[in-house]
């Protein structure tokens, strides 16, 4: 088992690294879809199936969402607001 500390990311990661950024990517490319339909209802069946795409980069976006107070400008490196 190999342990690392905060901050500090094992060499190779290129596997994981590659499948993150085809999600995010899948996850854009279904938003860009979505901003391309008409903003009128296309039918129930089509309806449902475009609300199941919302959900599905929801869930892409969700999954990737940071945590970090840090990162999200809420505290300084420091700890402090």
């Amino acid at each position: 088992m190999t342990h690392w500390m905060e901050g500090d990311w094992p060499e190779k990661l290129e596997p994981e690294d590659a499948r993150d950024a085809l999600l995010k990517k899948v996850a854009a490319k279904i938003r860009f879809v979505m901003q391309c339909l008409p903003h009128y209802s296309l039918g129930d069946l089509a309806d449902d199936a475009v609300g199941e795409l919302e959900l599905l980069a929801d869930e892409i976006d969700s999954y990737y969402e940071d945590d970090d107070p840090r990162s999200m400008g809420w505290v300084g490196d420091d700890g402090l607001p």
